[in-house]
């Protein structure tokens, strides 16, 4: 687990996401849907500001290599991210 955390392989994690949305071809609104589809699994763990902090920072690179706009890119996220919380009391 140390090394999963280790500060070079934590810089890669973007990188990786890159790589992946060039091999599958996703456009901008599939993309798009990846993005909003990971902020609300992460809010079922985390408080709203952490989720942001460290999804958006992991996602961003990958939402410019789309030329999506970074208003669109916020507003996924945190319209998204609103659902995470709730979310696990509607699957029980």
């Amino acid at each position: 687990m140390p090394a999963l955390l280790a500060e070079g392989s934590v810089r890669r994690i973007p990188n990786a996401l890159l790589a992946g949305v060039g091999w599958w071809g996703m456009g901008i609104t599939a993309t798009g849907f990846f993005i909003a589809a990971w902020f609300p699994v992460v809010g079922w763990f985390l408080d709203a500001i952490a989720a942001i902090s460290i999804v958006a920072t992991l996602l961003e690179p990958l939402a410019r290599a789309v030329n999506m706009d970074p208003v669109h890119f916020a507003m996924a996220g945190i319209i998204s991210l609103a659902f995470g919380p709730v979310a696990p009391e509607f699957l029980k």
